[in-house]
């Protein structure tokens, strides 16, 4: 019985089909990172830094839709630009 699970599990693998979108995506989170680390940044994951960024227990800035925003004044510190996209 084992031996035919086997050979299933080895039939399964045979049929699937690389993945483009999942390759541009790893490729783009590597260009993300790399991007960060060019420009200083030396902690361990940026996604995370960026995260943390919007969380509303921050007292003085936080990253928002709309840009960087001081916090208790509601002042736009740098607007939000978009990036082109290839």
């Amino acid at each position: 019985m084992v031996a035919g699970r086997i050979a299933d599990i080895n039939l399964l693998a045979d049929k699937r089909q690389p993945m483009p979108q999942m390759d541009e995506a790893a490729r783009w989170a590597r260009d993300f990172e790399s991007a960060f680390r060019a420009s200083g940044y030396n902690h361990s994951d940026p996604k995370y830094t960026l995260l943390f960024l919007t969380c509303d227990i921050l007292p003085e800035v936080r990253a928002t839709e709309a840009g960087w925003i001081r916090v208790k004044t509601g002042e736009l510190l740098y607007a939000a630009q978009r990036l082109a996209c290839e």
